[in-house]
Order: C-alpha cells, then sequence, then structure tokens
C-alpha cells in the first residue's frame, strides 16, 4: 500500500534525515523525544515514519515558528537571521551586558550556528526559551 502516488506510506529515519536536513541522530531523537511519531518493524527493529507524520512535524514546526517571529517582533526583538535564529549578540543587547556570560554558557548547551556574517546564531526555539527565562539568569 502506498500513500502519495509513488511514494511509500512509511519511510526510513535516513528520509528523515534528507528532508529535514538533519543527522540521523537528530532524526533519531525527534522520534525518541516523541517528537515525530514513528514505528518501529521488522525483526531488528528498523524505524519507520509515515509521509503524513514528518508533515504534520514539518506543519507543527511551521506553526512554531510563526508564532515565535510574531511574538518576538511584537516583544521588540529582532527577527532572526541566517534563516535559523537570532544572533547572541543581539541577545545581549536586547537584554543586557550582564547576561553575556550566562547566555554563552546556555549557547553551549544548545545547537547553534556560526554564521559568518553574523556569528554565533542560536536556534529560535533555544533563543525563545533563553528570552523568557534569562531575566533571572544572570551570574
Amino acid at each position: 500500500m502506498t500513500g502519495l502516488g509513488h511514494l511509500p506510506r512509511f519511510v526510513p529515519l535516513e528520509h528523515v534525515q534528507t528532508e529535514l536536513s538533519i543527522s540521523y541522530q537528530q532524526a533519531l531523537a525527534l522520534v525518541r523525544s516523541g517528537e515525530l511519531r514513528a514505528i518501529k518493524v521488522g525483526g531488528r527493529g528498523q524505524w519507520r515514519v509515515s509521509l503524513e507524520a514528518l508533515e504534520q512535524y514539518i506543519d507543527a514546526r511551521y506553526a512554531e515558528t510563526a508564532a515565535m517571529v510574531s511574538s518576538c517582533v511584537g516583544q521588540g526583538l529582532p527577527a532572526p537571521d541566517c534563516d535559523s535564529g537570532y544572533p547572541i549578540e543581539q541577545i545581549v543587547r536586547e537584554l543586557g551586558e550582564e547576561h553575556r556570560d550566562s547566555l554563552q554558557e546556555y549557547v553551549m548547551m544548545r545547537a547553534s550556528v556560526d554564521c559568518p556574517e553574523h556569528g554565533i546564531v542560536l536556534y529560535a526555539v533555544d533563543a525563545e526559551r533563553y528570552v523568557e527565562q534569562g531575566t533571572s539568569r544572570p551570574k
């Protein structure tokens, strides 16, 4: 049984990896955390994700991102740069220099991008979490 024409109904995690441009381990982490619905099949327990579940996951991330962007813009924060998040320098400017050390520690525990144009960029979802908790963070 196939879903969308010639496409299979279920795909391996390698397909998820390719579609989302993430590592296999990140795809596996999405499944294990419950963020992405999947099933185990076969004697070796290989993971399979339905194309429908993958589309639902993507749609949910779009909705989260849209809500975060409108929320941050409404709070006076800059719109995400590099299509991935907020440069830490902009977060420091918004929250204050006293946040620099705790923000740098936070970045070490989160995924970030070293953008040639903007420096270290913290993914939007992590930047939002930091800002929500940030006012009580400085050491």
